[in-house]
């Protein structure tokens, strides 16, 4: 009987692949579940040739992309939850109030009406109910609005791709259910999830697993480099490749005199350009105490562009005053047996694909 409890205890539940059109990759990762555990089965990144916005509207280059990334990992099945592509999607928060007689399908449709007017019919509109912990009339939602056909596009993408689509979801959803599966281990908090892209970036803030607030702002990394390259005179590229190697926490000692200057002129030019981004991150968290009456820690997740430059978080930690750190690695997360060596961690970067990968065990089993 040995064998057969060894061998039905190796068996492994395949959930659907989270498929993410990040800012600057497409991210693919599959979770299955083991026993009582969850792990990585399969996770890819295949970087965009062009703008991402272009991919949407050039099917072959999608299914071309969609196959490199089956190919990267050992992937099992075709079935995805995908992301709506936050270039074609717009998200944002309502306030609305609904009585006994209107719910709140009836009391949020009534007010996109307003908003969009007789097109309505053109778009496709979901909400995610937000919690507060205040009683009353007027509630919350975040509201992700996109026409009509553009998603029906995106879904002929995917299955002219080869494969079967099991959800549409936006990013806030899949960054708070990553979060959710995290406070399992964790204690509950106040979290900001910055996803900085070359030229705008997203804030995702939950109190706890409740989501509050998804924000776009106009802060990217192409305008932070720029205003560098301005600066010191030299290209973008160099601009680029400066903010590389110069660890830019203002605590580490550099011990090359060069470095030293470079790390110093850096952080006199980032600190005015990182000043906006650092007032949302306050002014997020601050809703956020107020949301749950100062009874939670506060904790800022970087991810994107601007978390792969050394130093940064500690710079923003430095500058915000809160705890900053780049978002955990789902390989840390969800560690497996059947590492793939050909296929590098990639750390925070897949941290939507791997929210989007979680809804198979957290929402349905």
């Amino acid at each position: 009987m040995l064998p057969l409890v060894r061998a039905r205890h190796r068996e492994r539940t395949f959930g659907d692949i989270g498929l993410e059109l990040s800012l600057e990759a497409m991210h693919m990762l599959q979770l299955c579940r083991r026993g009582e555990s969850l792990e990585v089965n399969a996770h890819a990144a295949i970087p965009y040739p062009g703008a991402s916005a272009e991919l949407i509207d050039d099917a072959k280059q999608f299914a071309q992309l969609v196959k490199q990334g089956l190919k990267q990992s050992k992937f099992s099945g075709r079935r995805v939850v995908a992301a709506m592509p936050a270039s074609v999607t717009q998200v944002m928060p309502v306030s609305y109030q609904s009585s006994s007689d209107q719910g709140d399908d009836a009391a949020i449709g009534q007010l996109m009406r307003e908003r969009i007017g007789d097109g309505i019919s053109e778009f496709v509109i979901d909400y995610m109910p937000v919690q507060t912990l205040y009683t009353g009339r007027e509630k919350l939602a975040l509201v992700a609005i996109c026409r009509e056909e553009t998603a029906v596009k995106y879904l002929e993408l995917l299955r002219k791709a080869g494969l079967s689509v099991s959800a549409l979801e936006i990013g806030p959803i899949a960054i708070r259910r990553l979060i959710a599966s995290m406070q399992a281990v964790t204690p509950d908090q106040n979290t900001l999830v910055v996803n900085c892209g070359r030229d705008k970036s997203y804030l995702t803030l939950l109190s706890d697993s409740r989501l509050l607030a998804d924000d776009e702002i106009e802060f990217g990394e192409q305008t932070v480099l720029g205003k560098i390259a301005t600066t010191l005179d030299m290209p973008p590229e160099l601009a680029a490749d400066l903010v590389k190697k110069v660890n830019l926490d203002p605590t580490f000692k550099h011990t090359d005199p060069e470095l030293a200057r470079n790390a110093e002129a850096l952080g006199s030019i980032l600190k005015p350009e990182l000043a906006r981004l650092v007032d949302e991150i306050q002014r997020g968290l601050m809703f956020a105490t107020s949301e749950s009456r100062g009874t939670r820690t506060s904790q800022v997740y970087l991810l994107g562009s601007i978390a792969r430059w050394p130093g940064a978080t500690e710079l923003l930690a430095s500058m915000a005053e809160t705890p900053v750190a780049p978002i955990p690695s789902p390989l840390t997360l969800f560690p497996t047996e059947q590492a793939d060596a050909n296929t590098p961690d990639m750390g925070p970067e897949v941290a939507v694909a791997t929210g989007l990968a979680l809804r198979t065990f957290m929402d349905h089993g």
